[in-house]
């Protein structure tokens, strides 16, 4: 088996979670929403749903994964084939669950909106850029790197227009 091969989860399985919580979900609720006739703005229904789907249940789920089966990133999606570096990738499956939670719980506690897309702007929009320098990357990768700066976005979009 090659890397990013190895599994379900790194391949199609990967891909139809990624995209459905960083597109599919976000932008279907939206639409939901505005078509139910809810009062809220668009721009307040996208940070709504793309802080919920696209940074709280795609960290959320990356962070339970990282810490539970760290190969998984390690090998599948970063190429790292060396066991020691599950030590590190469960310390970022942590953090994942952490920023997952605050962005899901802003659902809960609407205060917590714009902070979790703060959060998450600075953290996928980095992690995107930092995919992009890759010279060689997998296609996991490119995934990883489009989603990240379009959820970056429009966390950011949300953030800039909300505080109008």
């Amino acid at each position: 088996m090659s890397i990013g091969q190895s599994n379900a989860l790194t391949g199609h399985g990967h891909d139809i979670v990624v995209l459905s919580t960083t597109v599919v979900l976000p932008v279907a609720f939206v639409l939901f929403f505005r078509a139910a006739g809810s009062g809220d703005h668009v721009v307040a229904l996208a940070g709504t749903w793309f802080v919920f789907w696209g940074i709280g249940i795609r960290l959320l789920v990356a962070g339970i994964l990282q810490v539970v089966r760290p190969s998984l990133t390690a090998a599948g999606i970063l190429g790292i084939a060396d066991p020691a570096a599950e030590k590190l990738v469960r310390e970022l499956g942590i953090a994942n669950i952490a920023m997952g939670l605050l962005a899901t719980a802003s659902l809960v506690v609407p205060a917590w909106t714009a902070p979790a897309a703060f959060l998450g702007a600075v953290f996928l929009g980095l992690a995107g850029l930092r995919h992009g320098s890759e010279r060689s990357r997998t296609r996991p990768q490119n995934l990883a790197m489009v989603t990240d700066l379009l959820v970056a976005a429009v966390a950011l979009g949300y953030l800039l227009l909300a505080s109008r």
